[in-house]
């Protein structure tokens, strides 16, 4: 038995204690899937089976998908957005949410997420008037990266980033394949591949191969949340007409 999540167009997390040391991409207790609409982080601690997928709440009330996660040297969840291309937080540790505001003061997409070996965050735009922006968790701060002469090249209306094995960060637009160091960006001919997904214990993400079912709890969702017509009021309609299959 499974709860019927595409229904629900959530985003997932599932999550073991993220109290651990420095994350990096082979010691992930976490994986985060981004599900369509819904704007929702959700958790599973495989060490606790049985309290099933647990509800977190949803970190920005004007966001609808999170695209992509990562986790930061601070042991923050961060996720990008839609429709307002944004950037949102969650803290493991003490479940604070954050909205951190729109990474693009025109865009809709913030459709990519990457955390650097600095810890700054690399956020690819689109996909209209692509960018590459990156957000420092320690100033707040973020800024646009693309170099004058790059901007308005092939392809560079969405900018796709990812950390490769290399540890490093990659963003591509087109044809531009280009490395990251801190904030300073250097065209490359070609990139390491993107390293598996692991959790700590050693296991694998494989794409395509379903996990096993586990149940789904949501607890009761706040009135104004419940308001027909809103967002979080057509979620709750959702979850009340998801069930078990």
């Amino acid at each position: 038995m499974k709860p019927r999540l595409a229904a629900l167009g959530l985003a997932l997390l599932l999550a073991a204690p993220l109290v651990a040391e420095t994350p990096s991409p082979d010691r992930f207790e976490s994986l985060g899937i981004p599900v369509r609409v819904g704007g929702l982080i959700l958790r599973f601690d495989p060490n606790q089976p049985d309290r099933g997928i647990e509800v977190i709440g949803k970190p920005s009330s004007t966001e609808e998908y999170l695209w992509q996660f990562d986790l930061g040297k601070d042991g923050k969840l961060y996720a990008c957005t839609y429709p307002q291309a944004k950037l949102v937080s969650f803290d493991p540790k003490t479940g604070a949410m954050a909205d951190l505001g729109r990474m693009h003061p025109t865009e809709m997409y913030a459709r990519s997420l990457a955390v650097g070996p600095n810890g700054k965050v690399y956020v690819g735009i689109g996909t209209e008037k692509g960018d590459l922006v990156v957000f420092d968790p320690a100033t707040k701060e973020h800024r646009s990266l693309i170099p004058p002469g790059l901007r308005g090249s092939a392809g560079w209306k969405t900018v796709g980033v990812s950390r490769r094995s290399d540890g490093n960060v990659y963003a591509e637009f087109g044809t531009n394949l280009t490395r990251l160091d801190d904030e300073t960006v250097a065209r490359v001919a070609a990139a390491p591949e993107r390293p598996p997904m692991k959790l700590r214990d050693g296991r694998g993400s494989l794409p395509g191969k379903a996990p096993a079912p586990v149940p789904f709890h949501r607890p009761p969702m706040d009135p104004a949340q419940a308001e027909p017509g809103r967002a979080g009021g057509r979620l709750a309609q959702r979850s009340q007409r998801a069930h078990l299959s």
